[in-house]
């Protein structure tokens, strides 16, 4: 009679541990196709905001948005490009930030896997494997880590974007969220000092 109920015990110890086993592999599933979904989502969000302040203003936004994604516009041009058109320089640095937290959001999430994705997962490489000729080169990175990572992103070079830096993070094993946290930091100061002194420049040429 024990032996009956000790292998009962055991099937269904194991029919226990099968549904477990699914059950995990199942929210693994939604896990990861919500961390790829979800910075799609908070980039129509940030696209979407831009409509309340008018047609006009959103086709300018948008294209300096747009422009932004391909090298080698970045902070250093289209900030003063933004001033240039009278969009206000605390918007285009917020607007330019959010869109640096949502591309590094996306990186650092899905980045064990992007790889695989066509075309995309093309560029990750390619930005990988010129990440790692960059450390071989500036070896003192390894060791300031995130302190290097801030500056990396902080000062406006070809190259030095949200992915880069994010892809750099990951090859250098640091945690997730803290490299996230750096490199929207980073970036907003950026895009702060430049705003400052593209609408210095601005306003002085329109005055002379």
């Amino acid at each position: 009679m024990s032996d009956k109920n000790n292998l009962r015990t055991n099937r269904m110890v194991q029919v226990l541990r099968g549904f477990t086993s699914r059950t995990d592999r199942s929210f693994s599933i939604i896990y990861a196709i919500l961390k790829f979904i979800i910075p799609f989502l908070l980039g129509g969000a940030l696209v979407a905001v831009q409509r309340v302040f008018g047609d006009e203003f959103f086709t300018k936004i948008f294209s300096l948005m747009t422009l932004y994604f391909f090298p080698p516009f970045g902070k250093e041009t289209v900030i003063p490009a933004a001033v240039a058109l009278g969009i206000h320089p605390l918007h285009i640095s917020l607007t330019l930030t959010a869109m640096d937290a949502v591309t590094s959001l996306f990186v650092i999430w899905n980045f064990h896997w992007i790889h695989h994705i066509p075309l995309l997962g093309w560029v990750i490489k390619k930005v990988e494997v010129k990440c790692r000729k960059f450390l071989e080169t500036r070896k003192i990175i390894r060791e300031a880590t995130y302190l290097s990572l801030f500056v990396f992103v902080f000062i406006p070079f070809q190259g030095s974007g949200a992915i880069t830096a994010s892809v750099l993070g990951m090859i250098l094993s640091l945690d997730a969220k803290r490299v996230w946290v750096v490199i929207v930091l980073a970036s907003l100061f950026s895009c702060l000092f430049i705003a400052g002194f593209s609408s210095v420049f601005v306003s002085f040429l329109r005055l002379g």
